[in-house]
């Protein structure tokens, strides 16, 4: 089927009658500098998720598959309308390559260079059979295209690990970088049509996000440590976000009201990100470390992830008129409420006991 043949089917079907929204998202600067963040973001959720919580790579793969699926999943529903989904689907899928990519090296001791070499022919091969989109400088957006971003997830995973054992985080980190640099302007000048250009690109940023986040969190790098990496990573993908969204408006009338407006979808996606981080924190407390009251942890990690599924809800909201969704982010409103005054009351009786 041509490209004319797939456009004219598309726009002659009803939108709730087709199987997958299959848009396709314009390669951009701003576009690959949020693909490189979230890639670094998403290696390190992978971590987070299977060595600082605990859970271990089969549990988080199976607790991010999930999560993945249900975004993939929204973005299909919603893609037309908004990135939110897409973008924490990118997150998700590439937090599950990296547990699959360390149960190949660590798991199941695989060679390094022979995983690198299979994995980056089978993204290249996956990335054929993905559908270009009418101008053809990006592929649809359907599940072969998700198919191909994992795969090249994990070779992400592997190969990025595979240099930075090799010549060290730091050096790693911006060889790969200047690699990702040279590989987007060469398919620019030379083939910026290519498929094979564009996946040639994604499995650039994927080995260098996952240097780069490895760089900024482990102890043979910048030592920040996984909850403050994801939250440098996290900023930059915001930036790189608004600043793919462009101006609203360009009139000189444009005032603080306005510029709020802009900022409210970016803020509201940190906010669900620092939730979650919170939650994950909370959880690990209330596991690892056992602390004196473990009911208040639990409430307060409870609540964090209350807080974060309302402003999901909120998010949904602001992308459709489904009343049912309305309905939820109301209750949540009101649950959250609830719960706020249970913890003001709590934190009040322990200070008494402690007087």
């Amino acid at each position: 089927m041509t490209d004319q043949t797939f456009d004219a089917v598309s726009a002659s079907t009803p939108a709730q009658d087709r199987p997958f929204p299959a848009r396709a998202l314009a390669p951009t600067s701003a576009f690959w500098l949020a693909m490189f963040a979230a890639s670094a973001l998403g290696a390190n959720i992978g971590d987070l998720c299977a060595d600082y919580l605990g859970l271990g790579l089969e549990t988080s793969f199976a607790s991010l598959a999930v999560i993945c699926a249900l975004m993939i999943w929204g973005d299909r529903e919603n893609g037309g309308r908004t990135e939110f989904f897409y973008w924490l689907a990118i997150i998700c899928l590439r937090a599950v390559a990296t547990n699959v990519g360390d149960y190949f090296t660590h798991a199941l001791g695989m060679n390094y260079l022979l995983a690198t070499v299979v994995l980056g022919a089978m993204t290249l091969v996956c990335g054929y059979y993905t559908l270009p989109a009418a101008e053809g400088r990006s592929p649809r957006i359907d599940l072969r295209y998700w198919g191909a971003m994992f795969v090249g997830g994990v070779f992400g995973t592997v190969g990025g690990d595979m240099v930075s054992h090799s010549v060290g985080l730091f050096l790693s980190a911006t060889l790969l970088t200047v690699l990702l640099l040279a590989v987007i302007r060469v398919r620019n000048l030379a083939a910026p049509t290519a498929m094979v250009g564009y996946w040639c690109v994604v499995l650039a940023e994927r080995a260098a996000g996952t240097a780069m986040g490895d760089w900024l969190a482990k102890s043979r790098g910048l030592n920040l440590g996984l909850p403050v990496s994801i939250v440098l990573t996290t900023s930059v993908l915001l930036i790189a976000l608004s600043m793919r969204a462009g101006p609203k408006r360009t009139d000189a009338s444009v005032g603080f009201g306005s510029a709020i407006r802009v900022l409210l979808p970016a803020l509201r996606l940190a906010l669900i990100g620092l939730s979650l981080v919170g939650c994950f924190f909370m959880m690990r407390i209330y596991v690892l470390q056992r602390p004196g009251d473990p009911s208040l942890v639990l409430s307060y990690g409870i609540g964090l992830a209350i807080n974060a599924f309302y402003l999901c809800c909120q998010e949904l909201s602001s992308v459709g008129s489904s009343r049912s969704l309305r309905l939820i982010s109301l209750w949540f409103a009101v649950k959250r409420h609830e719960f706020d005054q249970w913890a003001q009351a709590r934190e009040v009786e322990l200070r008494d006991r402690t007087r």
